[in-house]
C-alpha cells in the first residue's frame, strides 16, 4: 500500500516538475523571439523579466512604451476565467499608457475564443456580451483592446536563427 501512495506522489512530483519547466520555456522562447523581432528597432531598450506589478517580461522602448508580455502554457484550451485572471493582475497605474499593448502568448487557445475576443475590441455589441455573460468589466474592456495575441511556435524552435 505504501510503496502504491510512493509511487503516486512521485508521478504527481514529476508532473508538476514537467509543467513548471514546461512554462518556462515557453516563456524563454516567447522572450527570444520577441527580442529577435525588435532587436533592430532603434527605440527598443531592454527585456525587464518578472517586473514588478507585471507578469512575465515586458520589453521596454526609450520612447516610455512597454510591450507587456504573459506566456501561458496550459495543456487545457485559454478561457475567459483565465483571461479575467490575467487582465486582473496587470489592471494597476502602470498600465495607463495608451501606447502600452498586451501581448499574450497561449499553447492552446480556439479560433472562436480569439474571434470573440477580437471583436470585443471594436464592437459595442461584442463587449456587452462579454460583461453580461462572463462577467468581464468595463476595466477589462480598456485592457482587452491592449491585446496582440501570437504564439511563438514551438515546433519551429530549432528554425529561430538570427542573421
Amino acid at each position: 500500500m505504501k510503496e502504491k501512495q510512493l509511487k503516486t506522489k512521485r508521478t504527481n512530483t514529476n508532473k508538476t516538475a514537467h509543467s513548471v519547466f514546461s512554462g518556462l520555456n515557453a516563456q524563454v522562447l516567447a522572450a527570444f523571439s520577441l527580442f529577435l523581432q525588435y532587436l533592430t528597432n532603434p527605440k527598443f531598450s531592454y527585456i525587464h523579466l518578472e517586473a514588478k506589478n507585471f507578469q512575465d517580461f515586458n520589453l521596454v522602448f526609450s520612447d516610455g512604451r512597454k510591450i507587456i508580455c504573459e506566456v501561458k502554457d496550459r495543456k487545457k484550451a485559454f478561457s475567459y476565467a483565465n483571461l479575467k485572471e490575467v487582465l486582473d493582475l496587470l489592471h494597476h497605474e502602470d498600465m495607463g499608457e495608451k501606447k502600452d499593448y498586451i501581448h499574450w502568448d497561449c499553447r492552446k487557445i480556439s479560433k472562436r475564443f480569439k474571434k470573440k475576443i477580437e471583436n470585443a475590441k471594436y464592437l459595442k455589441s461584442a463587449q456587452k456580451k462579454l460583461i453580461d455573460q462572463q462577467g468581464f468589466t468595463h476595466t477589462h474592456m480598456k485592457l482587452i483592446r491592449k491585446l496582440k495575441e501570437k504564439r511563438a511556435e514551438q515546433d519551429n524552435k530549432e528554425d529561430i536563427k538570427y542573421s
